[in-house]
């Protein structure tokens, strides 16, 4: 009877370990790959098509946001959080692109920005 006991109390918490994992949100991986794009998270450190690009911190917090959620829109006020305010959004995507080079992975849409591996159809 106390053998019986002690099982299930081990089940219920096995079970309770497995309901605790369902219910937290995924964590971004330490590394995001686009297209030939790599944001290593841990190191703080980009490259583009093998080459190490230099980065602010800022422009780094930007694109990291930026990459987390690839292929969907950030908006311009989650991105001023990054910035010095919202007037600065522009100005730092503008350094990201040039930084990034050629074919440009950050595009204007809506109120915010997307990061994608290819630009828009011509």
């Amino acid at each position: 009877m106390a053998q019986e006991s002690t099982s299930r109390r081990v089940l219920e918490e096995i079970a309770g370990r497995v309901r605790g994992r369902r219910s937290r949100p995924p964590r971004p991986s330490p590394v995001i790959t686009v297209g030939d794009l790599v944001v290593d998270r841990l190191r703080g450190r980009v490259r583009r098509g093998g080459i190490l690009l230099t980065l602010s911190t800022r422009e780094f917090e930007v694109l990291d946001t930026l990459a987390t959620r690839a292929g969907g829109t950030v908006d311009r006020g989650e991105m001023a959080d990054h910035c010095e305010g919202p007037e600065e959004v522009d100005e730092m995507i503008a350094r990201l692109q040039r930084k990034l080079g050629s074919p440009r992975l950050v595009q204007a849409v809506g109120s915010g920005y997307c990061l994608r591996a290819q630009g828009p159809e011509p």
